[in-house]
């Protein structure tokens, strides 16, 4: 039988796997910049860029500019990291400006079915990947919790908060 309990998961892993395929999409789409071809490249500019994210927080920005040839066309891109955040601590920023100073050479990684398109890392950060993967415990809880409830075991489960004794 369909309790309130059981629709309310149903809803609940629905939405959540929603919100996971996406994060594991981008997740992909961050990644895959690995394998484009690199070219070699040159900042042109750089620079951090102070930023308030909010009413007592602020951001750094690693404003960077660099060029780099592809087939015998030059091109100048900003981008960093694909679908990252832009909003970055300071102690990071200064340590990517310490690395990305006018004048220095840095790999390039370009799109091959648009060269304009270019990255200077492909990685994922720590909190991508926390964003990807902890949806996943919460899907793992509530399939649990559902199959539960669907068995009619009236156990209470306190580590992970739910009493089926309970209407």
């Amino acid at each position: 039988m369909l309790t309130s309990k059981v629709i309310r998961n149903i809803f609940l892993f629905a939405a959540i796997l929603v919100f996971e395929i996406m994060m594991i999409k981008s997740a992909i789409a961050t990644y895959e910049v690995r394998w484009w071809p690199v070219a070699e490249g040159e900042i042109v500019s750089s620079k951090i860029v102070r930023v308030i994210t909010g009413r007592s927080s602020t951001g750094r920005i690693n404003d960077v500019v660099y060029k780099y040839t592809v087939n015998g066309k030059t091109y100048t891109s900003k981008g960093i990291r694909r679908l990252s955040p832009e909003y970055i601590e300071p102690a990071y920023a200064a340590a990517m400006a310490k690395i990305w100073y006018v004048g220095a050479p840095v790999k390039v990684y370009y799109s091959p079915s648009n060269p304009s398109e270019a990255y200077l890392q492909y990685n994922l950060d720590a909190g991508n990947l926390a964003v990807t993967l902890v949806p996943l415990c919460f899907l793992v809880c509530i399939a649990w919790d559902t199959v539960t409830l669907l068995k009619g075991d009236s156990t209470t489960y306190p580590s992970l908060g739910l009493n089926h004794n309970s209407k």
